[in-house]
């Protein structure tokens, strides 16, 4: 039981069942302009302070929406079952939630209308990297600052190694790995379970040749 537990993955966008690139714009109101109109936003960053994010938002976009899942914009955009999912499940509860209306150029939804979406923010994470067992070439970085993120002085990960954690869904404070949702077991089947769309689930041990392909 115990292996089934600490055995955790990294979730990253599934190629064969969501599009290659997402193509839109998320704004914080739809008119037929805004398509072309830059996403100059402050919560539209890495570190943003968690306040600014609407409660509604718009995802003007010509892409096809057949998925649960899809990380981008800096967020995830995830249906609602998958939503309801990581609500319920142990995790730290450090990101904030805006409804996603997704919309074609003249604002007619894209989506079946039993469908639900969110985007999702992460404004902090955990420290579960093992920085003295797990193996990476190092880079110079300056003595006399200070950062918000872990692992600065990683430049290419050979070996990620996580101190144990019972949490099943999670986000990392380490910058190489920050973008990403991982994930135990447990959800991982959750989620095959209720055949969401969009997920790909990457093994610990694959994750750093994983993100060095990138």
């Amino acid at each position: 039981m115990g292996g089934y537990n600490l055995k955790k993955y990294m979730i990253v966008n599934d190629k064969l069942t969501t599009p290659i690139f997402l193509d839109g714009v998320i704004h914080e109101h739809f008119d037929e302009t805004m398509y072309h109109e830059g996403m100059g936003y402050s919560w539209n960053r890495h570190f943003f302070n968690k306040d600014d994010l609407p409660k509604e938002l718009w995802f003007i976009t010509t892409s096809k929406i057949e998925f649960d899942y899809y990380e981008s914009f800096l967020g995830h955009i995830v249906e609602e079952q998958l939503l309801n999912l990581i609500v319920e499940s142990k995790a730290i509860q450090d990101y904030v939630i805006a409804k996603l209306h997704i919309v074609n150029t003249k604002g007619k939804s894209k989506v079946k209308k039993n469908k639900n979406y969110y985007f999702i923010k992460y404004y902090d994470g955990i420290s579960l990297v093992d920085y003295e067992k797990s193996e990476f070439i190092s880079r110079e970085v300056p003595k006399n600052k200070s950062f918000k993120s872990e692992g600065t002085f990683v430049e290419k990960y050979q070996k990620i190694i996580f101190n144990n954690t019972d949490y099943d869904v999670f986000r990392l404070k380490d910058l190489r790995l920050s973008s990403y949702i991982f994930c135990s077991e447990k959800f991982k089947k959750q989620c095959i379970a209720l055949k969401l769309k969009g997920l790909k689930f990457i093994d610990l041990n694959d994750v750093a040749t994983h993100i060095n392909s990138r």
